[in-house]
């Protein structure tokens, strides 16, 4: 959901169009998850300032999926773009080369046309993480990492959300941070 309202504040507020992206939920869905939480994605969808692309990963080609994403993009003049999920795509596709061939095409491209990317990745690892992405190391080519997590403090869980890499952005670490180079973190109820 956080790539969803990374959109809707792209098409709410700066009048940017976007494009979600998603091989795990049927659109009916996405919009459905985003009504509970009370998320209006669908007017904008109606709007046309927010398009979803749905791709079944058993029938998926990915060069004809690329083609398809960059030609949606182009048509609608999209902005912001959110890719929902990784771990569908490296499941779909089987061949760790093409999966990176496809994922490192995306950034440049993106990249290239200055749109606010959102890559969402499920880490298997449920507490604590020992890699990003460890089937795939998009660490180096992405300009931002943010971890969402649970962390135990005490009896309790909690959401986490860390930015990890902030590459090229204005921010401000915490007076510990900034003396050790650790990112950043801030804790949910």
């Amino acid at each position: 959901m956080l790539g969803v309202q990374l959109l809707l504040e792209g098409a709410l507020k700066q009048g940017k169009r976007g494009l979600l992206v998603s091989l795990d939920e049927h659109p009916a869905q996405i919009l459905r998850n985003a009504e509970t939480l009370g998320l209006n994605l669908e007017s904008q969808v109606d709007a046309g300032m927010i398009r979803v692309l749905y791709d079944s990963p058993q029938e998926l080609e990915i060069d004809a999926h690329f083609d398809l994403i960059i030609r949606t993009i182009e048509e609608y003049k999209m902005e912001r773009l959110l890719i929902d999920g990784m771990t569908s795509y490296s499941n779909a596709i089987g061949d760790q080369a093409l999966y990176r061939d496809f994922i490192h095409s995306l950034v440049a491209y993106s990249k290239h046309n200055l749109m606010t990317t959102f890559f969402n990745y499920e880490n298997p690892e449920l507490f604590g993480m020992t890699h990003y992405m460890p089937d795939f190391a998009i660490s180096s080519i992405v300009d931002n990492l943010i971890l969402m997590t649970f962390v135990e403090l005490g009896t309790s869980l909690r959401r986490a959300i860390t930015v990890a890499k902030a590459r090229g952005s204005e921010h401000q670490l915490s007076p510990a941070s900034s003396r050790s180079g650790q990112a950043v973190s801030a804790f949910c109820r």
